[in-house]
């Protein structure tokens, strides 16, 4: 398991309620005082078995280790729904969320249906101390449709973080679901197969205002670019910086922790 050193936190740190840890591509870990959850942690080699995509960097964490109670699912993509790992956290009592298409396939595994919850654009659930809601996504890959795609907003220790699932740009995003006072917002920015593209994230969420913005969808496959993950970051930032400079932004790493606050932002970004 890769160590996780906490990023050095600034005025208010006394405030800090909860971490942040990516888990490569769109994958994430969000802890609290309240609990723990994992959006699409994409942990074995499920897609090299199907697909021959070879992972590059090994997964943050095993399966056995990864420490929560609640995995959120945005879609069937193997590279998000990892069933390799899913008998392993059933066992060890991990409950998943996710759309209905979700959970026939888990069902299909031979997992039991009481270990899943399946969830629709709108809908909520509440886990202990944490709060899910799932909001729009449209993730139109010819040969893989996903017609039920997600996102997540998460609620957990005062702490609201938006995870868009893989998505184009489409103003129904923000159409269902409350997407103000964000802590963070957590955006695909890689452009291909059916996801936004840096610009196209970037006019999200200078609309959302959180006050915090997190690129993803990048740094897993072995035959990425080296610097991938840089290049789109990078166009992200100067596209988000001419639209609203006041949104801050962290480009993930697997070697450190976000730490993020309640939502901080001027009384407009209600």
């Amino acid at each position: 398991m890769t160590a996780h050193e906490p990023l050095t936190a600034g005025p208010g740190s006394e405030e800090i309620q909860v971490k942040l840890e990516w888990l490569l591509q769109a994958g994430f870990l969000v802890s609290g005082p309240s609990g723990a959850l994992a959006i699409d942690p994409y942990l074995s080699d499920l897609c090299e078995r199907r697909y021959g995509l070879v992972r590059g960097p090994a997964a943050p964490y095993r399966a056995a280790d990864l420490p929560v109670s609640l995995v959120l699912v945005t879609h069937w993509h193997e590279d998000h729904f990892d069933l390799d790992s899913a008998p392993e956290l059933v066992e060890r009592g991990v409950m998943f969320v996710g759309p209905p298409s979700c959970g026939l396939r888990f069902e299909g595994m031979g997992l039991p249906s009481t270990s899943f919850i399946p969830i629709e654009r709108g809908q909520s659930v509440r886990h202990g101390g944490i709060t899910v809601t799932a909001t729009p996504a449209r993730h139109q890959v010819p040969g893989f449709l996903t017609e039920d795609a997600i996102g997540f907003v998460i609620e957990i220790d005062h702490v609201r973080v938006y995870h868009s699932g893989d998505t184009e740009y489409d103003r129904s995003l923000v159409a269902i679901g409350d997407l103000r006072r964000l802590s963070a917002a957590l955006v695909c920015v890689n452009g291909t197969g059916g996801n936004m593209n840096p610009v196209e994230a970037a006019a999200l969420v200078a609309q959302l205002k959180p006050d915090l913005a997190v690129p993803m969808h990048f740094g897993l496959w072995r035959s990425d670019i080296v610097d991938e993950g840089e290049q789109l970051s990078r166009r992200f930032a100067s596209a988000l910086a001419g639209l609203d400079d006041s949104i801050g932004i962290r480009v993930p790493s697997t070697t450190d922790t976000i730490v993020l606050t309640p939502f901080t932002g001027p009384a407009g970004k209600d």
